[in-house]
């Protein structure tokens, strides 16, 4: 069931909600809509990691994404709260970043995800799962 809803205020005029199921669309003048069409795509990393490796961070852009973003190391089963890792602030253009893995990690699933850097909810990337192992 989708519901339409049109807004009675002037600034907001000939924009409209749409509303389906759980998915919605931002109107067409905000400024958030621009963060739905960014196409950051992270790259599952592949090999054995361990605990303190060094670790090549690979992503593909379009022309439309954001100059930075800021990419977190989670616990693929805490999600979204298993925070591991803040590598920062990462510029977009290289396409790729060497980042050095805590020392401290268990042998777990892990994943990246490259989010906002001002609003760390939205998220433009996840890598898949992918396995770390304990120094």
């Amino acid at each position: 069931m989708a519901i339409l809803k049109r807004y009675a205020n002037p600034r907001y005029q000939n924009t409209s909600l749409l509303i389906h199921s759980s998915t919605w669309q931002y109107p067409r003048h905000s400024r958030a809509r621009s963060l739905l069409v960014a196409s950051i795509s992270l790259d599952t990393p592949a090999g054995i990691l361990a605990a303190g490796d060094s670790l090549e961070v690979d992503w593909q852009t379009a022309s439309n994404d954001p100059t930075e973003f800021t990419l977190f190391l989670f616990d693929a089963n805490r999600l979204p709260f298993g925070l591991e890792a803040d590598f920062g602030e990462v510029d977009t253009a290289p396409g790729s970043v060497t980042v050095t893995l805590p020392a401290d990690l268990t042998t777990k699933s892990y994943i990246l995800r490259a989010v906002h850097s001002d609003n760390v909810d939205f998220v433009y990337s996840s890598t898949a799962a992918f396995t770390i192992n304990a120094a």
